[in-house]
């Protein structure tokens, strides 16, 4: 595929969604826009963000090196499958975090005609919004069974009150003291130190860079990644970012 027309460009930038079209090695033939604008808005060299057929796309996955890495490899298996004529479509969903923000993305990978060698059209979609309602509604589901299952207890200590005990002046004297209020932001037990810890790890920044950045041994981030998972209460990484997009990055 030779670079699209003036007319064919148009029509490129104006599909919402970062865009990319890839030869059958995986080098990228053409950008769009958004495509563009987000490279360079997030650092990515020249040469990546205008799209020269010197950057290989799949090169990019299969090196890279973060703690997204799994990410980019089944990112780069699901390409290869569609240049290939393995499969007709490929969609994957991953995390992007920047630095100030959450972010999830959706890549789509459909073949593209061509009478020279097969081509693949890759477009990335900004789910964050959809993500975060997923987890609002989640919230808000474990929020309403935990307040339903206060107000049974309450229901059941009303029940259990003598007739002969004097009636309370004030209703929150019926009132458990255990009863849910507002959330209290969970970040405010961690120390600066471990704060600190806590951007890195939602940024995605591997451990030993985060050492190199914080001036700590690789063994002190390990030792404070454990307090920050046992303070919050979470096991994994993807429960820390469903913490953290609850409660907003801006809390950290």
């Amino acid at each position: 595929m030779k670079q699209p027309s003036r007319q064919d460009q148009f029509l490129l930038d104006a599909i919402d969604a970062n865009l990319a079209i890839l030869n059958g090695q995986g080098e990228i033939i053409c950008t769009n826009k958004a495509w563009k604008e987000f490279a360079l808005e997030n650092g990515l060299p020249p040469d990546f963000a205008a799209g020269h057929s010197q950057i290989n796309y799949l090169e990019v996955c299969s090196n890279a090196t973060h703690e997204s890495s799994d990410g980019a490899m089944i990112a780069f298996r699901g390409i290869r499958a569609v240049l290939d004529g393995k499969k007709k479509h490929f969609v994957f969903e991953y995390p992007c975090h920047s630095p100030v923000k959450l972010r999830w993305f959706r890549m789509h990978v459909t073949p593209l005609p061509s009478k020279n060698s097969r081509e693949a059209l890759v477009m990335h979609y900004d789910i964050t919004k959809e993500r975060l309602d997923v987890h609002l509604r989640q919230k808000h589901v474990l929020d309403l069974c935990q307040l339903l299952d206060k107000m049974k207890g309450l229901a059941d200590n009303i029940k259990l009150k003598s007739t002969d005990e004097p009636v309370p002046r004030k209703l929150e004297d019926l009132i458990p003291q255990d009863f849910p209020t507002a959330e209290a932001d969970p970040f405010q037990m961690l120390s600066g130190r471990e704060r600190a810890i806590l951007r890195g790890l939602v940024r995605g920044t591997r451990q030993i860079d985060l050492a190199n950045e914080l001036g700590l041994s690789p063994k002190s981030v390990s030792t404070y990644r454990s307090r920050i998972f046992e303070k919050l209460e979470v096991n994994s990484i993807p429960g820390l970012l469903e913490l953290v997009g609850r409660f907003g990055y801006q809390k950290l």
